[in-house]
């Protein structure tokens, strides 16, 4: 069956909140599986001062690629005991809302991330020094492409970053350091820096609840 609103809304709500790379990230609920352009790079650049010469470099050359939205299937399980069905209606989709969130949120962050590792360049990735904040400056040093980057991490180095303190001790304003957000997300296997906004999750299908 299809799910109440109300109940689709607690289930997404929960997922940001323990997922936000699930939030910022652009989702399209096309229910259809979809094929986008993607530009990745421009191969020739023409753009000069212009002399009133003609200019022999030929045109402007970009490089496009397709790139198909396939939909995935996951599934996740919740057991309803004789203690669950006493439950009020609005006690049992609170539980509902979370065991669900916690499976299927989980599932869907790790795949985001894992997308965004595979399809970054070797020129895009850092070799860690041991020095997790330094590590974050050089990266983000690196982010040239990203409008507005956000730094994702799981818990360990998220704390290890914003618990950052100067050589006097005083804790180091990160927003002014970094010039950006920096977000708790454990589907992280390791600290990503993304601009979410180029990144396109297609839903082709909402939520459903089956009984068994």
């Amino acid at each position: 069956i299809a799910i109440p609103k109300s109940l689709d809304t607690k289930i997404w709500d929960n997922i940001h909140t323990a997922h936000p790379i699930l939030k910022d990230i652009n989702v399209v609920k096309s229910g259809v599986i979809m094929e986008v352009t993607r530009h990745t790079t421009i191969t020739n650049r023409t753009s000069s001062k212009k002399d009133g010469a003609v200019n022999s470099t030929g045109d402007q050359e970009n490089v496009f690629t397709k790139v198909q939205l396939t939909g995935k299937d996951y599934e996740t399980y919740v057991e309803l005991t004789y203690a669950e069905a006493k439950m009020s209606q609005g006690a049992l989709e609170d539980y509902l809302a979370q065991e669900i969130a916690d499976e299927l949120g989980e599932a869907l962050a790790k795949d985001v991330f894992a997308r965004v590792l595979s399809d970054a360049t070797t020129a895009q990735k850092i070799t860690s020094t041991n020095d997790i904040f330094a590590d974050v400056k050089a990266a983000l040093a690196k982010a040239t492409l990203a409008d507005a980057p956000v730094v994702y991490a799981p818990a360990s180095d998220y704390y290890d970053i914003v618990g950052a303190t100067n050589t006097n001790g005083t804790p180091v304003n990160i927003k002014g350091t970094f010039g950006c957000e920096i977000k708790r997300d454990d589907a992280a296997t390791k600290v990503t820096i993304l601009d979410p906004a180029k990144f396109i999750l297609n839903e082709v299908q909402a939520v459903m609840i089956e009984t068994d």
